[in-house]
């Protein structure tokens, strides 16, 4: 039987509050007939009125009576489009939203980008190397030193059945010995006077638990790999990458500002419009780039704050 969900009567629904540029895009939209609105869009997304017009018209030079669309006609319909002041505004509300929401994307891309950093610098705690004692550091008179009397135990138990396996003249493995007693502790620090190490220890690599990650190392895990032999690989964002996308928006290979903005824009513009129809979203991914230089320095200047 199928179950209903419900809530109880008086429970606080989170409302998503739209962007002024959002509600003026879909202002804008109403305002449009369909063939309009798709020419804006394609207007937005191609930044060419006559293509513009071809694509919201579906026109095809294969078909019957398409000499009738030559060049002349679709250039002088397109512009004729393009005067409408509802097309017009449509198309201008699709361009600022595209401006606002690169300028959001490209801010999430550079704090990533600073926490990346930072997290290469300052944090320890996604990966660690460590030298810890080894068997016989710290057992007494330097034997090899056993976690408790069950580990003993078994390693006898092993012992007992290799001898009974051996064949005509094979030689018995060496017998397990206790002497160097119990109380090993493998997180324990290498012995200085270890004749067996030499003071050096064992090494060991340690991977938090990334289900855990906080902070910095949070932003600096990417993943993890695993390889041939059966080890985990741990792999993580790129930190030069990283540091050269935050000098180049800070101008520091002496970009303009304009440029600067105007190709971090085009590259975060892609998602500009996710918060609208999949259809508008996918045509105005490119209007960032056919911001003027005043919009470009003053969008970056935004962004640099």
């Amino acid at each position: 039987m199928n179950q209903i969900a419900t809530v109880p009567a008086g429970t606080p629904v989170e409302v998503v509050e739209k962007s002024r540029a959002m509600v003026r895009v879909e202002a804008a939209r109403k305002a449009c007939n369909a063939a309009e609105a798709s020419f804006a869009e394609h207007w937005a997304a191609t930044s060419n009125k006559a293509k513009a017009y071809r694509l919201a018209m579906g026109y095809d030079g294969t078909k019957k009576g398409a000499k009738a669309w030559g060049p002349a006609f679709q250039y002088q319909r397109a512009i004729e489009y393009s005067y409408k002041p509802a097309v017009q505004e449509y198309f201008q509300a699709l361009k600022d939203l595209a401006c606002e929401n690169a300028v959001i994307n490209i801010q999430r891309i550079l704090e990533h980008d600073k926490a990346i950093v930072q997290a290469a610098e300052t944090s320890n705690d996604l990966s660690r190397h460590v030298w810890l004692n080894c068997r016989y550091c710290h057992g007494a008179n330097n034997a090899y030193q056993w976690i408790d009397d069950a580990e003993y135990r078994q390693a006898m138990a092993k012992w007992f059945e290799q001898v009974g396996a051996l064949k005509g003249d094979q030689p018995a493995p060496a017998q397990p010995d206790d002497s160097g007693g119990y109380g090993f502790e493998q997180w324990a620090k290498p012995n200085a006077d270890c004749r067996r190490c030499l003071g050096l220890g064992e090494q060991r690599t340690l991977i938090a638990d990334t289900t855990e990650l906080e902070g910095p190392a949070a932003a600096l895990y990417k993943g993890v790999k695993a390889k041939a032999d059966g080890s985990i690989e741990l792999i993580t964002h790129d930190v030069d990458k990283a540091k050269e996308r935050l000098l180049k928006a800070a101008g520091a290979y002496g970009d303009s500002a304009s440029d600067v903005a105007r190709g971090a824009a085009a590259g975060a513009a892609a998602g500009a419009a996710a918060a609208g129809a999949a259809q508008v979203a996918a045509r105005t991914a490119t209007v960032a780039v056919t911001l003027s230089d005043e919009e470009a320095a003053r969008m970056y200047l935004e962004l640099a704050g």
